[in-house]
């Protein structure tokens, strides 16, 4: 019975970081190399991944909240549908944004449901989010030397991931600082021990999202342990947060940046995340569906976002 259940959790485990592998790699690999092939797999790639992630969920599924949970929301997907007169296509194309997330919480929760279960799957995830980490320097250099830094500068996720690829960086980056932190050593002997987090940072700034400049601030402000000298230590920080935005804007602005725009400039730091007034009177008065094929812009701003 016991070698029964390491069998199943470990399955579970690497069935999951295989769809994790798939999902996190191919479109970079058939972009670059067979990109007529990719038009016509992408959906079956998805299709699949997210039946997977469904059928590993119903496998886990043993809480009672977990499976009121999925019951409510697909209650409530279909009363929607049907009360706005949708068809049973519309219903499976939303559920599917929706559904793999759902049954990832039994996924998660069946994981970590005891400490055998839980070492291993950390382990293998640790491991496999370091790799994923490494994988972005060459893709987003490869990218960026071809495309220039832009949307296609999306790392292994592919083109027009820019601002989901840099968002993971920070994260991964952010979580592995995390468990690897050494509580009896100061903040500057952590980072140095693990300077090459720090490093794995720079691919960020290989495209056009520029909220990696933020997200550079929040990683080192969010390191310093927050205790009741929380705000003396988070001080103490500033000159290293400050020394960081210098190098990484001298390396965007001396490297990367192509548009003739300054991207530290009041100006463009209101465009870039409020727009203008006419796109915010768009917004507003709830006529961008029936405008946006007429006017230049093609995306709302981050901060409208």
């Amino acid at each position: 019975m016991h070698s029964d259940s390491v069998l199943k959790y470990k399955l579970v485990v690497k069935v999951l970081m295989i769809t994790f592998w798939v999902l996190g790699t191919y479109n970079f690999i058939f972009q670059e190399t067979v990109p007529s092939v990719l038009d016509k797999i992408s959906i079956y790639v998805s299709i699949l991944s997210e039946l997977i992630i469904v059928l590993l969920g119903l496998w886990t599924l043993r809480s009672k909240a977990d499976k009121a949970l999925i019951v409510s929301f697909l209650v409530l997907a279909i009363i929607s549908n049907r009360v706005n007169n949708g068809s049973l296509i519309l219903l499976f194309n939303g559920l599917r944004h929706y559904i793999p997330m759902m049954f990832l919480l039994p996924i998660v929760r069946y994981l970590f449901g005891t400490h055998d279960r839980a070492t291993y799957f950390i382990g293998v995830m640790d491991k496999s989010l370091y790799i994923f980490l490494w994988l972005q320097v060459p893709a987003m250099v490869y990218q960026c030397a071809l495309y220039g830094a832009f949307d296609n500068v999306g790392g292994t996720l592919g083109w027009m991931c820019s601002g989901m690829i840099s968002c993971l960086i920070y994260v991964i980056s952010f979580y592995l600082m995390i468990r690897r932190w050494d509580f009896d050593k100061n903040y500057l002997e952590n980072l140095r021990n693990n300077w090459i987090l720090i490093v794995l940072l720079l691919p960020s700034y290989l495209n056009e999202t520029k909220i990696s400049f933020l997200y550079l601030i929040m990683y080192f402000f969010f390191l310093v342990p927050m205790d009741r000298k929380f705000l003396l230590k988070a001080l103490a920080v500033l000159p290293i947060i400050a020394a960081a935005v210098a190098g990484a804007g001298y390396l965007y602005m001396t490297f990367v940046n192509t548009e003739g725009e300054d991207p530290f400039t009041g100006d463009f730091l209101e465009q870039y995340t409020l727009g203008n007034d006419f796109m915010n009177e768009l917004v507003l008065e709830g006529y961008m569906n029936k405008v946006m094929p007429d006017v230049q812009e093609t995306d709302f701003a981050r901060g409208i976002k």
